[in-house]
């Protein structure tokens, strides 16, 4: 009798391990939320993203140079993106 309720036991273990993870109400509980915690820490201490935008910076300010210099038939525009999102 005791043999049958070990393998009762070890079956439901085994069952309930196995079952699917329940949903929870809100699926943007996790403390990473998908990486965005870590995307946004790392844009706002990372040495190379303060890198990328002054050479962002200093490429957009030669191509604005080079258009003053070089006027063309139409007029000059410039277009900026200001989120970070990085999706166009």
């Amino acid at each position: 009798m005791k043999k049958s309720y070990s393998y009762l036991l070890s079956g439901l273990l085994l069952f309930s391990a196995c079952s699917s993870v329940k949903k929870t109400a809100n699926p943007n509980t996790s403390i990473t939320n998908d990486g965005k915690i870590w995307a946004s820490l790392w844009q706002q201490r990372a040495a190379e993203y303060k890198a990328l935008c002054f050479q962002a910076y200093n490429v957009a300010k030669l191509r604005v140079d080079e258009g003053i210099k070089n006027p063309g038939d139409k007029p000059l525009a410039i277009v900026t993106d200001i989120d970070e999102n990085g999706a166009g």
